[in-house]
């Protein structure tokens, strides 16, 4: 157990590091090369892998269930690259990790299931947190950024219950998953890197090496890390993220948040976890009952 929290701890710290990079090239250069840069460098890591694996296969079921998890899946990255120009990475980190508290929302659009009145009140909890982060003023109109960071989290919340679906299909195929939605991912950057295409200094390009790197090892590890330890343990360890984002803007920026940001982020991260914790029990009860 002690291996998986330190596997999602290190996944954590690495997609706060993620992001430092991300800031320091944003308006430099084009956010499709940013995008590139991290899902081309994740695929030339997980080729070697597929090619010693027996149990990987390119045919696959349920592709287009597939094709719409890449899909959100991309957006949420696009978005949160988008974000990080303009909104603190700390707000940003934190908007993006609300995947779990959409996810009961995400499934009972798309499966209809039925959502319990604690796990309701727990979500509302959690967007009192998210409200007091946003602030909503007429000033997100201006700059809607700090909006897309939360559609991000949205569309993350998508892609997880997408790939649930598709692993049930697959025989929990997560080697063929990731393999998928990174070479979705690298075309479509690819193409999108063609029409607006700067040549990068050699500073940058190690910037742009360390994107990648750094985006590999947060996908990678959260994936050793569930050897371990629960899918409901590792989703509110993610959440380590944004102390990691905040003392690295603290430590780079010299940006310390504000006690009502704070504030917001405990409320935020508490609910979250209330709802996973919820969500989890709901599920045994459903099986216990369908027993």
């Amino acid at each position: 157990m002690k291996t998986g929290i330190l596997y999602t701890l290190m996944a954590g710290f690495s997609f706060a590091v993620m992001g430092i990079f991300i800031k320091e090239l944003s308006g430099k250069i084009p956010d499709s090369e940013l995008l590139f840069a991290r899902f081309f460098v994740s695929l030339l890591i997980i080729i070697p892998i597929i090619l010693k694996s027996n149990n990987f296969k390119l045919k696959v079921k349920m592709p287009m269930i597939l094709i719409l998890r890449c899909t959100v899946a991309f957006l949420a990255i696009a978005f949160y690259f988008y974000s990080l120009k303009y909104v603190r990475l700390i707000n940003v980190v934190l908007l993006t990790n609300t995947a779990p508290i959409f996810v009961p929302l995400v499934i009972f659009v798309i499966m209809r299931r039925k959502t319990s009145k604690k796990l309701l009140l727990a979500i509302f909890f959690s967007f009192i947190g998210i409200t007091i982060i946003i602030k909503p003023t007429s000033n997100i109109f201006v700059n809607p950024s700090i909006i897309l960071a939360l559609i991000s989290g949205i569309f993350a919340a998508m892609s997880i219950v997408l790939l649930k679906i598709f692993l049930i299909f697959n025989r929990n195929r997560f080697l063929g998953a990731l393999f998928y939605y990174f070479l979705f991912s690298s075309i479509i950057s690819g193409i999108c890197m063609l029409f607006d295409w700067i040549t990068p200094n050699l500073h940058q390009v190690l910037i742009l090496l360390c994107i990648g790197i750094s985006g590999a090892l947060y996908q990678f590890l959260m994936i050793l890390a569930l050897k371990y330890i629960s899918s409901k343990l590792e989703s509110s360890m993610m959440f380590s993220s944004v102390v990691f984002a905040g003392l690295l803007g603290w430590l780079i920026y010299n940006i310390t948040p504000t006690i009502i940001t704070i504030m917001g982020i405990a409320i935020t991260i508490s609910g979250a976890i209330l709802i996973i914790i919820l969500s989890s029990k709901e599920g045994k009860k459903k099986l216990v009952n369908s027993a």
